[in-house]
C-alpha cells in the first residue's frame, strides 16, 4: 500500500484520493482495538501501573485510527459504526485504567483513590456519550459499557450527567479534580 503511495506521488498524481487507500474503513483495526479493550479490562487488579501505561497507549492509539478513519472512509455513514467502536474501545481502555487506580491508590492515597479513579470514569463516559446519537438512544454496540461505567461512578460517588449534557468541559473538570487529589498525595 505505501508502495502504492510513493509510486503515485512520484509519478506526479497529486493530489491523489486519500479515499482510494483498499480497505481501511472496513472495521478490521477498530476490532483488533475493541479486542485490546476487552483484554485490557479483563486484567482488572493486575499490575495497576502496568495497566494504566497499557490503557494510555491503547488510548493513543484509537485516537490516531479515529483520525485515519475520519480521512479515508468515504461517508459519514460509513464512518459511524467504526467510531462508535473506537469509542466502545476508549472507554473500556478509561475503565480499565479507573480499575487500576483504585486497585493503586487504595493503600497509597486512599482519601484521593476516589477522585483519581473518577477522573478516568469521566472519560470513559464522554467517550459513550460521544457515540450516542442525538436521539439519546444507546447504541447496542454501546449499551453493555454503560451500566459498567454507572456502577463504577457510584463506587466513587461520580455523578454522571445525562449523555447530551455530557461535554468535554466536564471530563476535563472532573479530570482536574483528580490531578489535585493525586498532587495532595504526593505531598
Amino acid at each position: 500500500m505505501f508502495g502504492a503511495f510513493v509510486l503515485a506521488a512520484g509519478l506526479g498524481a497529486w493530489p491523489f484520493a486519500v479515499a482510494s487507500v483498499p480497505g481501511r474503513c472496513n472495521g478490521q483495526v477498530a476490532d483488533a482495538l475493541a479486542d485490546r479493550a476487552e483484554r485490557l479490562i479483563a486484567q482488572r487488579g493486575r499490575e495497576p501501573d502496568a495497566q494504566i501505561a497499557a490503557g494510555e497507549r491503547l488510548l493513543g492509539d484509537i485516537r490516531g485510527e479515529a483520525e485515519i478513519d475520519a480521512a479515508v472512509c468515504p461517508s459519514e455513514a460509513a464512518l459511524v459504526p467504526i467510531a462508535r467502536q473506537l469509542h466502545a474501545a476508549a472507554a473500556l481502555a478509561y475503565l480499565a485504567q479507573a480499575d487500576a487506580a483504585l486497585a493503586k491508590f487504595a493503600v497509597a492515597c486512599p482519601l484521593a483513590r476516589d477522585r483519581i479513579a473518577a477522573a478516568f470514569m469521566a472519560g470513559a463516559w464522554l467517550e459513550v456519550a460521544q457515540g450516542v446519537p442525538a436521539t439519546g438512544e444507546v447504541p447496542q454496540l454501546l449499551a453493555p459499557i454503560v451500566p459498567l461505567i454507572r456502577a463504577r461512578a457510584a463506587q466513587v460517588k461520580l455523578a454522571l450527567p445525562a449523555f447530551a449534557d455530557t461535554s468535554n468541559y466536564w471530563k476535563t473538570t472532573v479530570q482536574a479534580q483528580g490531578r489535585t487529589a493525586l498532587a495532595r498525595c504526593h505531598k
